[in-house]
């Protein structure tokens, strides 16, 4: 090692991407320098490209190239103003604030916008681009071309070209993490999916529950019309063929507990002092007659 390349001396600093970060926040937040307008469901969002570009390949495609001083784009109907808002959050501050209830509204956003900071895998949460961009130093092709080539065309690549252990490793740490990461993407996506399904369900249950409590209650609203009904046109009946009250007795032992003519005997004509009820001796059919 040379003496000026042993005297060389690299600063690092740890506060100062979260400045720029605030700071491209706070330009956003009074419309300075902002460069794109993005609509969702009519609402404008102000931001400046670079930062949705650098953010989600989505905006990637759809910025680049755009030779236009001013952009406006629209994005998707599935993509939700409720949703979007704590994305473009999280795109400036690195922050998601989430309410409990709207959990799935961001994740759809992300999964329809291709946010690349939210696709990472539980086990991979070390910074994946500043490591590809390190491998890439080491590399005769960039990490993109390593990433987009199928399986064959991939160990055809590396046949072409003398590799040192050490590349090699970075060339298979590199694709083992992107594929992590559409891995990831996917897996939300079918989850995301699931509770949507799930929402639908339990939305569908509750409907056909409220059907069915308005349905039994009108049965026994229903229900309790009719055996008044029946109850009147049993009195009117009884009165009319002059039955006995013993005849009556003796035609509620016979019927239903539920049936009108039980409710024609009086109470202290069914029991006795003690409670007892008491029942006349079966009597042959000629006597109702």
């Amino acid at each position: 090692m040379s003496l000026q390349e042993s005297a060389a001396f690299a600063y690092e600093s740890s506060v100062h991407s979260a400045n720029v970060l605030l700071s491209l926040n706070d330009q956003r937040r009074k419309d300075e320098l902002c460069d794109i307008t993005v609509l969702v469901e009519g609402q404008p969002f102000r931001a400046h490209r670079a930062v949705l570009a650098a953010c989600s390949s989505y905006f990637h495609a759809r910025v680049v190239g755009q030779a236009d001083t001013e952009l406006s784009i629209s994005l998707p109907e599935e993509v939700t103003v409720k949703g979007f808002d704590p994305v473009i959050q999280f795109a400036y501050t690195a922050k998601l604030c989430l309410q409990p209830q709207q959990e799935p509204c961001p994740y759809a956003c992300v999964i329809s916008l291709g946010d690349d900071s939210e696709t990472d895998t539980e086990g991979d949460s070390e910074p994946c681009s500043a490591r590809e961009q390190e491998c890439e130093v080491k590399l005769p092709f960039n990490a993109q071309r390593i990433i987009s080539l199928s399986r064959n065309d991939f160990q055809s690549l590396l046949k072409m070209h003398k590799l040192s252990p050490e590349q090699l490793d970075c060339i298979h740490d590199i694709r083992r993490r992107s594929k992590n990461r559409i891995a990831a993407q996917r897996c939300r996506k079918r989850k995301l999916d699931c509770i949507q399904n799930l929402e639908s369900e339990i939305e569908k249950l509750q409907s056909e529950k409220e059907s069915l409590l308005k349905e039994r209650d009108h049965i026994l609203s229903t229900l309790g019309e009719t055996k008044q009904n029946l109850t009147g046109l049993c009195q009117q009946v009884c009165k009319e063929a002059a039955l006995s009250q013993e005849q009556i007795q003796i035609l509620a032992k016979y019927s239903a507990s539920d049936c009108p003519l039980s409710f024609l005997i009086s109470e202290k004509e069914k029991s006795t002092s003690d409670g007892a009820v008491v029942f006349p001796p079966i009597v042959p059919a000629e006597v109702l007659t």
